[in-house]
């Protein structure tokens, strides 16, 4: 579902706490609301992804930005990643096409918009423990940190392995039913192998897995 307000900046305010009330944890939510109320956004409320949990889209001149968000998070994933997408809506608005991704821009505005929260204790103990270590370098994504995801799957009830844990060699199976057997590890990905088709992918270390066996 796509959502984005009219009217005043009040009135974007408390259309965004609407919305936010039922995504993000309760403390954040005026703080969130105002971010997003700043200029024109669209947010899209996505279903589930399995390679990324939040997207930033640049626009031409005419359109307004859009942020999309998996709609599966928990509150304390989906704050996280709404805050890193809004880094990126709002490095985009202050330097423009010419900046990397990730870069030192994108990091620096991170950095600053999510340390309010970290100070106001929005993210329960563990989490915030990790956000912490994670904000020494920001990642692409929570998906390439793995201690970050173990986190977040703790504090959301999820056991289900990763793909860090599966030994190297052995085929795995993710939750669209493709196996493949895990290969040589680049950076935060693995080169696995599809098992029906052959063909080589990059797939996050982060990932879940439904099983794992050995190769024979």
């Amino acid at each position: 579902m796509r959502f984005t307000p009219v009217g005043s900046s009040l009135d974007a305010i408390e259309y965004w706490r609407g919305l936010l009330l039922h995504h993000v944890p309760e403390g954040a939510v005026t703080y969130s609301a105002e971010l997003l109320a700043e200029s024109p956004i669209v947010l899209h409320i996505s279903r589930p992804r399995k390679t990324k949990l939040g997207h930033f889209k640049r626009t031409t001149s005419r359109s307004i930005p859009e942020i999309s968000i998996n709609v599966d998070l928990g509150p304390e994933r989906f704050l996280f990643t709404l805050i890193h997408e809004i880094a990126h809506w709002k490095a985009f608005d202050l330097y423009g096409r010419g900046i990397r991704p990730h870069g030192r821009e994108w990091k620096s505005l991170f950095i600053e918009l999510i340390r309010p929260l970290l100070q106001k204790e929005v993210f329960s103990p563990g989490i915030a423990a990790v956000i912490q270590e994670h904000l020494r370098s920001p990642k692409a994504s929570s998906c390439s940190d793995p201690q970050l995801q173990r986190a977040f799957d703790q504090a959301e009830g999820i056991h289900r392995p990763h793909l860090d844990e599966v030994p190297y060699g052995e085929v795995f199976t993710l939750s669209n039913g493709r196996s493949f057997i895990k290969g040589p590890r680049k950076r935060t990905r693995y080169l696995c192998q599809e098992v029906k088709s052959g063909k080589r992918y990059l797939i996050p270390g982060a990932i879940h897995v439904l099983d794992h066996v050995e190769s024979v």
